[in-house]
């Protein structure tokens, strides 16, 4: 699974406007945590196929 970042540089990070940069963090760091919980049911889905199969080969194997 690669991961790819993008850097995007926002001019309003400059600003001395405390309330404007603390809502602009906020908002990005929502943006980012919605971005990663769209990716947990995949994640999700190959654990499952994993336990699964490893499932099925213990029962394969003599002890």
């Amino acid at each position: 699974m690669s991961k790819t970042t993008h850097t995007i540089t926002l001019k309003s990070t400059e600003s001395k406007r405390f309330v404007k940069r603390l809502a602009l963090y906020a908002f990005c760091s929502l943006r980012d945590t919605t971005n990663r919980a769209s990716k947990i049911p995949g994640v999700l889905s190959v654990a499952a196929s994993d336990v699964r199969d490893a499932w099925r080969e213990s029962a394969n194997q003599k002890a």
